[in-house]
């Protein structure tokens, strides 16, 4: 089978309007799932467990973390770069938007709830400026059909 390339995966972002327009998170230079970040686990064991140790998985999550380099034109930051940045700064409900990804040979996006965590930025002398966001998961993952 084929090895599958990381540039080829594609990540988009809601404007947070009812009917949203989708921004691509542009400068991406690396991404890298975390699929057992927010997992919490019980301890199921007892006097009949025998030493052995038994637990059961009481809730599941996951973390994507989008790395790259910071994008602006005439001042303003790339669209779905400055919907990230401005997520980061609300609280509760408010920090909570619609996230998508997928490969690109796939025919369904993998639909999110998702609030966001930036991650750091900068950069030497002879660097471009870096750009760093983790969206965790809120909720169950969706799925949605891609449409031309």
């Amino acid at each position: 089978m084929p090895k599958v390339a990381a540039r080829s995966w594609i990540f988009e972002i809601s404007d947070g309007e009812s009917e949203p327009t989708w921004l691509a998170v542009e400068g991406l230079t690396e991404w890298e799932s975390d699929p057992a970040e927010g997992e919490e686990e019980t301890d199921a064991g007892d006097f009949n467990s025998d030493g052995e140790a038994e637990s059961l998985p009481m809730q599941r999550g996951e973390a994507l973390t989008l790395t790259g380099l910071r994008e602006m034109t005439a001042g303003a930051q790339a669209p779905g770069q400055g919907r990230i940045e401005a997520l980061a700064k609300l609280k509760v409900y408010d920090a909570v938007t619609s996230f998508r990804w997928r490969h690109s040979t796939e025919t369904s996006w993998r639909l999110w709830d998702a609030w966001v965590s930036l991650g750091s930025r900068g950069g030497g002398n002879n660097d471009m400026t870096s750009f760093e966001a983790t969206l965790r998961r809120t909720g169950a993952e969706q799925t949605e059909t891609v449409t031309p």
